[in-house]
C-alpha cells in the first residue's frame, strides 16, 4: 500500500483550497485518487498524507464495497440515434472515485458578496437576520458530505 502525490491543481488567487491528486496502491489495485487540501495548510504534505492515509483506504474499501455489491452493473439508457432503450455497463470509475465535494464551490457561487454581508451585519436587525436566513438556506441547499 503506498500513497503518491501526482499533481495539484487550485489554490490560486481567492481559492482557500487545491487538489491533490493521488495515485494510490490499495491491495494490488492502482487507484487515481485526490483531495482537498487548504491552501494555507501549515503541515508538510508527506505529513498530511501519513494523518489522511487511514481515511483515504477506508474511503477506497467503502466505494469497492459499493461496486462489488451493484448488481447488476449496467443500465439502460436512450441510444440518441434509434430512440430505443438500450443496456450499457457502468463504468467501475463512476463508483469508485474520490469524492470531490462541490458543495464548496457551489455555495461560494450563489452566498452574497462580503460586502452585501458586511453592510447587513453593520445595519443589524432585519437585514442581518434576513442575510442569516439567506446564507443558512444556502447551506442547507448544498451540504457537507
Amino acid at each position: 500500500m503506498s500513497i503518491a502525490i501526482t499533481g495539484i491543481s487550485g489554490g490560486g488567487p481567492n481559492e482557500e483550497r487545491a487538489w491533490l491528486s493521488l495515485e494510490v496502491i490499495h491491495n494490488g489495485q492502482t487507484y487515481d485518487w485526490g483531495m482537498f487540501i487548504p491552501v494555507d495548510n501549515t503541515m508538510d504534505l508527506g505529513e498530511l498524507l501519513q494523518a489522511k492515509e487511514a481515511e483515504i483506504y477506508a474511503d477506497i474499501d467503502r466505494k469497492e464495497a459499493e461496486w462489488n455489491a451493484l448488481s447488476p452493473k449496467t443500465r439502460e439508457v436512450l441510444d440518441p440515434l434509434t430512440n430505443e432503450m438500450i443496456t450499457v455497463d457502468i463504468p467501475k470509475q463512476e463508483i469508485v472515485h474520490p469524492e470531490n465535494p462541490d458543495y464548496y464551490a457551489k455555495r461560494r457561487a450563489e452566498y452574497p458578496t462580503l460586502a452585501n454581508q458586511l453592510d447587513a451585519i453593520w445595519k443589524g436587525g432585519e437585514s442581518m437576520t434576513a442575510m442569516t436566513n439567506l446564507i443558512n438556506s444556502i447551506k442547507q441547499k448544498y451540504p457537507k458530505p
